[in-house]
């Protein structure tokens, strides 16, 4: 078995034929995502190419067709989304192929310290919390946000779906009459006036809109190789389910639908189906930094 730190390997044997790279090299914080590029052999199959870190397996992806899969290396990228709660420390990362292991190395999590804020809601917002949505409608979020496109949608850079103060950040802990909620926040809040635009982030098809009991209004976009970004508290939705979308184009209006007391955008972005920090997907991270 190769460590990470000289991988390289044709997916057949593990013979080395170039390196991985690791961006962040020094180590990836609490919200934020690890990525893994490397060179394989072209498999036929690319979901036979996975990563494991934090007990959970994440698919790879091949980044460009080739003119001779026997001879000529592929690039591959793992893109992987690092929790707000994800412990701290060295952690295993494992590659994959047919679920047998062919590198590893740790990769250390550093902590950051997520704020604890109060969320001032009415009464009418407090009971929406109590309320659950029909296990069909969970569902059906689940499944959006689950989704794994094998061809890529996005196109860089991703922008910003609407401009304004950062009014909620990701990762915080919400307190409501003085007990802290379970889980965190999994996306931003930019504040807006009511019935301002919503452009989607970047090119995708539209996999879910509807009425939702604390989202409010949603419509979720897929943009290839598990990329999904959610947009909620909408005041009016323009697109449906199926419908392709470009980058800039208005989803729909903000608002204050759902468990909002003002109108805002929650805007997050999940990465096989575990949320990262939106701020630093948009200003800082750069998919495919390493095929640059």
């Amino acid at each position: 078995m190769i460590p990470l730190i000289a991988l390289a390997y044709s997916i057949l044997v593990t013979t080395p034929t170039s390196s991985v790279q690791i961006f962040p090299s020094t180590g990836v914080v609490q919200g934020q995502v690890l990525e893994i590029t490397f060179d394989l052999q072209d498999t036929k199959d690319s979901t036979s190419i996975s990563a494991n870190f934090l007990n959970t397996q994440t698919p790879c992806y091949p980044k460009a067709a080739l003119k001779n899969a026997q001879k000529t290396p592929q690039k591959w990228m793992c893109l992987i989304s690092v929790p707000a709660s994800a412990p701290t420390g060295d952690q295993l990362l494992q590659i994959l192929a047919n679920q047998e292991t062919i590198a590893q190395d740790t990769i250390p999590i550093l902590a950051f310290q997520f704020p604890i804020e109060p969320l001032d809601l009415s009464d009418e917002k407090k009971a929406l919390l109590k309320q659950e949505d029909s296990q069909k409608s969970v569902k059906k979020i689940k499944e959006a946000l689950h989704t794994e496109n094998q061809s890529q949608l996005w196109q860089d850079p991703f922008i910003y779906p609407i401009h304004g103060p950062i009014e909620s950040s990701y990762g915080e802990h919400r307190v409501v009459d003085g007990e802290i909620r379970p889980g965190y926040h999994r996306g931003v809040d930019i504040g807006v006036l009511e019935g301002s635009a919503v452009r989607c982030t970047n090119v995708g098809r539209v996999l879910l809109t509807g009425m939702f009991t604390e989202e409010g209004n949603m419509v979720i976009v897929d943009h290839g190789q598990g990329i999904v970004s959610v947009y909620m508290h909408l005041s009016q939705i323009f697109v449906h389910n199926g419908q392709q979308v470009k980058k800039g184009e208005t989803l729909g209006l903000s608002g204050s639908t759902g468990v909002a007391n003002t109108p805002h955008l929650h805007f997050g972005i999940y990465i096989h189906a575990t949320p990262t920090d939106p701020i630093n997907w948009l200003e800082t991270f750069i998919p495919g930094y390493f095929r640059r």
